[in-house]
């Protein structure tokens, strides 16, 4: 991703949806930087390729799918902010 952050560094596949959110300047209605973004999205992902399996799993059926990304490791929630967000100039709060 283009900023420095904690943790491993991003797959193709993330590098990939930061680079479509900035092309389509979808960060833009959150103000919201691309990785991030791209983060929030790639771990969405993962945590719906996990719901499906485990319901197939429930159901007693295998998964019909090839998972394309790591879905097999846990996934760092941690973000690099540490020091509290402040509102923007004019604002009050978010």
């Amino acid at each position: 991703m283009s900023e420095t952050t904690a943790g491993p560094s991003p797959s193709p596949f993330e590098r990939e949806l930061e680079n479509l959110i900035n092309r389509h300047s979808q960060e833009n209605a959150s103000n919201t930087p691309d990785f991030i973004l791209a983060r929030y999205l790639f771990r969405c992902l993962h945590v719906w390729n996990s719901g499906v399996q485990e319901r197939e799993a429930w159901y007693g059926r295998p998964a019909h799918y090839i998972a394309t990304i790591d879905v097999t490791g846990p996934i760092d929630v941690t973000y690099p902010v540490t020091t509290p967000l402040t509102p923007p100039p004019g604002k009050d709060e978010y």
